[in-house]
């Protein structure tokens, strides 16, 4: 004689409140995760621009090295004239009469664009209060020593360079572990008030 199975069919799955936990605990660790890539996003876009605006000023010093000629920097919105508005872009060129403005295509050397004003404000903060840099043939700067600083909108990603009278470009760094670089005698880089 044949046995009845008598036992009903298990049916195999997830509670509500088994489902309910699964999806909270990926939903936790997306939202830690996307915080972090976020974070990372935002770290390496200042990298970039830090590097850039590095780079751009080595070349214009060592062009001006090469070339013997004094090659100015400055900010332009217009890519002829210096206005000092670093955050549109920036521009080097030969200024053969020293009237911060670009005369001759010849006279253009490179430019660089910056990113959009609601990410970085670059400031330049210099001795004299020039708004703009400008590179000897010997390599040194016109009495032009001062400072950029890349301001983020969170301060912990705010970078600076500081530019010497002979030249050399000094990057923040981060000498305490706090979380904030700062800048030549150890002081913490400030972006609260909004630049000028």
């Amino acid at each position: 004689m044949k046995q009845k199975n008598t036992q009903l069919n298990k049916v195999h799955g997830f509670t509500l409140l088994e489902l309910l936990f699964v999806s909270t605990t990926i939903f936790i660790l997306l939202s830690l995760g996307m915080s972090s890539f976020f974070s990372l996003l935002q770290q390496q876009k200042v990298i970039v621009e830090f590097n850039r605006l590095a780079g751009m000023l080595n070349h214009a010093r060592t062009l001006s090295i090469q070339s013997g000629q004094a090659i100015t920097v400055c900010g332009s919105q217009d890519q002829v004239h210096c206005d000092g508005s670093w955050n549109q872009q920036y521009i080097a060129f030969f200024d053969a009469n020293n009237n911060l403005q670009v005369d001759t295509p010849i006279e253009f050397v490179l430019q660089t664009k910056t990113p959009k004003a609601d990410v970085f404000d670059i400031r330049w903060s210099a001795f004299g209060r020039q708004q703009y840099l400008k590179f000897l043939p010997t390599g040194i700067t016109a009495h032009h020593n001062g400072t950029f600083t890349l301001c983020h909108k969170n301060n912990k990603y705010s970078r600076a360079l500081s530019i010497t009278k002979s030249g050399r470009i000094r990057k923040s760094r981060d000498s305490n572990g706090d979380g904030i670089h700062e800048i030549h005698l150890g002081r913490a880089i400030k972006c609260n008030s909004p630049s000028h």
